[in-house]
């Protein structure tokens, strides 16, 4: 039975508030994640709610439903908005995570006040990505010191897709690899579920960017290859073992961590023939690792606008939104920490580069209000004018 989408974001999304954003700063005073806990519970409550309505989609947009579903998407937007505020100054990795949940929150909330249902549900299925993202994002053990996971029920209901990303969202790493490996290994998987399911990169976000086991990987990446795969599958499977291989040899001679993650963004940049080419994937992932362990180490203002900028490269190959969401608020801190400097121009350009981009279509493109605004303000501290 596959679980679905919005059963997904029901537990996605609480899963991620409930502990990702407290996780996120356990190190951090009691008191910050006092002022948490009761938004925490404000959210688990609207989700109690909005479950039963969110099983199918004639009950998602039933008329008779609409109203209730609506004040409990508006609970949910105004409390993200809530978080967000609060972890502005607890570190770009926390705010990355907690701006894209309220423009997600937002969209569903405002397309479903519309009427617009379906759009709303594609809303609904960003937010459950970002929510698989901010916890792969970086190096983590297994489970959270603020909630036990391990109690979370894994259905074995859920379809062979929604298990594995369940897992990992509660933090379960090593189970949500083993299910990863399970389904890749021993499931006959259409070109369909290789493209939209994306089996391959979940798994390589949880081997190389949160575990950074390698040799993992590498295994899985060679078994994998014997399997009866659409040749463009296979290729990259063949340069992502080739990468892991040459990543091995790169640790042992380059010593310098913001050093060594040019010169992986460099190589990846050399593998990809087109925007969303995967070829790179390994070698994106493995600075965007580094990249974050300096930013919890560097207090060096130079450091960290370079560590951003290169962060912006790689989450905008890496990042699972259409509007690069998770490259974005990267790109600004660069500018930000150099104001009127090179490396602050060729952020913003690149900023500008793909927010346009990502609101442009047939029709041409429409930039909203805020949005413009935004880059009058970025531009003025990248370029002085």
């Amino acid at each position: 039975m596959r679980m679905p989408p919005i059963q997904l974001f029901v537990l996605g999304l609480s899963l991620c508030f409930g502990a990702a954003q407290l996780n996120a700063f356990d190190a951090k005073d009691a008191r910050y994640r006092s002022e948490l806990k009761p938004i925490m519970q404000s959210i688990a409550g609207s989700m109690s709610r909005l479950l039963p309505y969110y099983l199918d989609y004639e009950a998602f947009s039933a008329k008779q439903n609409q109203a209730e579903i609506q004040k409990e998407l508006e609970t949910l937007y105004s409390r993200a908005q809530l978080i967000q505020g609060k972890t502005k100054s607890y570190g770009t990795d926390a705010h990355v995570y907690g701006a894209n949940v309220v423009y997600e929150t937002k969209g569903a909330y405002n397309h479903y006040k519309r009427g617009a249902f379906k759009q709303a549900h594609f809303y609904v299925e960003e937010t459950l990505e970002t929510c698989f993202s901010c916890h792969t994002s970086r190096s983590s053990a297994d489970n959270s010191k603020i909630i036990d996971f391990s109690k979370i029920e894994i259905s074995d209901a859920m379809s062979a897709f929604a298990k594995p990303k369940i897992l990992a969202v509660s933090r379960q790493f090593d189970k949500a690899m083993d299910a990863y490996e399970n389904l890749i290994l021993n499931t006959d998987l259409s070109l369909g579920d290789l493209l939209y399911q994306d089996p391959f990169q979940h798994y390589l976000n949880l081997a190389i960017r949160v575990k950074n086991d390698k040799s993992r990987a590498w295994k899985l990446l060679q078994a994998a290859q014997k399997k009866n795969l659409p040749a463009g599958i296979k290729d990259n499977l063949r340069t992502w073992e080739r990468s892991v291989e040459d990543l091995v040899k790169l640790e042992k001679t380059q010593k310098n961590p913001l050093t060594l993650a040019q010169l992986l963004i460099a190589k990846a940049q050399k593998l990809r023939e087109y925007p969303r080419d995967q070829s790179g994937l390994i070698y994106f992932l493995e600075a965007s690792r580094i990249l974050k362990e300096q930013w919890e180490t560097q207090k060096n203002p130079k450091i960290r606008a370079q560590s951003s900028y290169y962060l912006g490269i790689a989450e905008l190959a890496i990042g699972r939104s259409l509007l690069g969401l998770e490259a974005q608020p990267y790109l600004e801190m660069a500018i930000k920490l150099q104001p009127k400097s090179d490396l602050a121009q060729k952020s913003y350009n690149l900023y500008e580069e793909n927010l346009v981009f990502s609101y442009s279509g047939s029709a041409g493109t429409f930039l909203p209000a805020d949005e413009k605004q935004r880059l009058a303000e970025l531009r003025k501290l990248a370029f002085g004018r």
